[in-house]
């Protein structure tokens, strides 16, 4: 059962599959942020998060596409940067700002 993370733009959904129609949902601020890796084998991709404040850490998304795990790394990087350099994303176009922040992640 793969997890899933839905990325807003101030906050992070991370939806854990325990079993058939049965989950768990966390939700913590993009501020709380302070590291995202990814990880891969032959088959799936993994994405661990480290929070300041959230004790145990919200933990591990298994099991996600290679490219997803990546690409989810790519954009979270980008969020902390923009949050801590204070740039205002909230009035700019969304696909804009998931453009740029996946750039700004990349480097």
């Amino acid at each position: 059962f793969p997890d899933t993370i839905i990325i807003h733009d101030v906050k992070i959904d991370i939806i854990h599959t325990l079993f058939f129609a049965t989950t768990k949902v966390v939700s913590f601020p993009i501020s709380s942020l302070i590291n995202v890796t990814a990880s891969t084998n032959s088959f799936f991709g993994v994405l661990n998060l480290e929070m300041v404040g959230f004790e145990p850490n919200p933990g591990t998304l298994k099991f996600l596409s290679i490219n997803d795990a990546i690409r989810a790394r790519r954009i979270l990087n980008g969020l902390i940067i923009c949050y801590k350099e204070n740039v205002d994303l909230t009035k700019l176009d969304i696909n804009l700002v998931k453009q740029k922040v996946e750039e700004i992640g990349t480097t």
